[in-house]
């Protein structure tokens, strides 16, 4: 009986180790995972002050980007480690903790991607983003629902620039051309409209054009336009 005893408790802690070396192998293997390249970008360019979405570049934008590293949630050390940065396959920044980098898209580039490769000891990671390249746009904004504005009222209606390069609204000219009517050019993004007045009154349905131009990039020209239904 002893001896069945004996060999029984053998035979749980043979069990107990074979488990423990299963188990502690297997945790070793989930760490050996690869870490993984998180990359952030951030066009520097104009938008409203309320616009929420994420800024998107446009031909020429500064677009700032930076990588991080992260392995079983932390953050790894990239201050020693060799960084490469390529825009459409073209290199354009390479070196030891090279973590951040600066891309501009021009006309001439067919696509708008931007990769990096981190070098972690014997493993090369690379990584692959692509970055919305968009046209510059201006939004007339009319405060009344559907556009329907009542008559004999003033209105002011604001011209909104968005994605240009550009840092403030003083860098824009604004000019208008209401029904037939052409308004001046100014630094003005607002224009007030009296619908009672005759010129406009006499149509129920009255097109605004609106157009603007970067004074800082001459070739950033838009025009825009929205139609306005004066209520009896």
């Amino acid at each position: 009986m002893k001896n069945k005893n004996k060999l029984g408790r053998q035979h749980k802690i043979f069990f107990l180790f074979v488990f423990s070396t299963l188990f502690f192998s297997g945790l070793s293997f989930v760490h050996a995972a690869d870490p993984e390249l998180v990359i952030t970008w951030k066009a520097d360019n104009f938008y409203p002050t309320s616009y929420t979405g994420k800024a998107l570049p446009s031909v020429g934008t500064k677009v700032y980007l930076a990588i991080e590293a992260v392995q079983d949630g932390k953050f790894l050390d990239l201050s020693k480690t060799l960084i490469e940065w390529r825009k459409n396959g073209e290199r354009i920044r390479k070196g030891e903790g090279q973590k951040e980098a600066l891309v501009v898209f021009n006309e001439t580039d067919q696509t708008s991607f931007v990769s990096v490769s981190v070098s972690l000891g014997e493993k090369t990671i690379e990584k692959n983003i692509l970055i919305p390249v968009v046209s510059p746009k201006l939004v007339l904004e009319v405060p009344y629902l559907n556009n329907a504005v009542p008559k004999n009222t003033n209105i002011s209606v604001l011209a909104m620039p968005y994605f240009f390069n550009a840092k403030s609204l003083n860098d824009f000219s604004f000019s208008w051309q209401i029904g037939g009517l052409k308004r001046g050019t100014g630094s003005d993004n607002k224009i007030i409209i009296n619908t009672g007045n005759p010129s406009i009154a006499a149509n129920q349905l009255i097109t605004i054009n609106g157009y603007i131009q970067n004074k800082r990039s001459l070739m950033e020209i838009v025009k825009t336009q929205t139609k306005i239904f004066i209520e009896e």
